[in-house]
């Protein structure tokens, strides 16, 4: 019976050492498989940081146009500010050659009867 035991002993042994090899086994070939997506990684990490940079690129270029519009615009409202003063000013001016002229009309017409008056009542 011992000699059984010492079998069935040395069976689990060589069973659990073949399970051991077995599993060192799958994790070697775990690792293999990672090892070997490396490269493509790495050519990937490449791909991402060109676009990286060109998207910095790109965006820079938008800040510069960003910027140059932003100043057009402040330019612009300036400019308009400028127009809307200019007008408000043409207006008063207007405004005051109207009356002027209404005054000298009226100055006008004032003479005209005047003399008119003159006329009639012989002076």
């Amino acid at each position: 019976m011992c000699e059984t035991q010492s079998k069935r002993k040395e069976k689990k042994k060589k069973t659990k050492q073949a399970n051991c090899v077995m599993a060192m086994n799958q994790i070697v070939e775990y690792l293999k498989d990672k090892v070997d997506k490396i490269p493509k990684l790495k050519c990937q990490i490449k791909k991402l940081e060109t676009e990286l940079k060109e998207n910095k690129l790109e965006l820079a270029a938008f800040k510069t146009v960003e910027t140059v519009l932003v100043a057009t615009q402040l330019e612009l409202e300036k400019e308009n500010d400028n127009l809307r003063d200019e007008l408000s000013s043409t207006e008063t001016e207007l405004r005051e050659i109207q009356k002027e002229l209404m005054d000298v009309q009226i100055n006008s017409e004032i003479v005209e009867q005047s003399s008119e008056n003159t006329v009639q009542f012989g002076l």
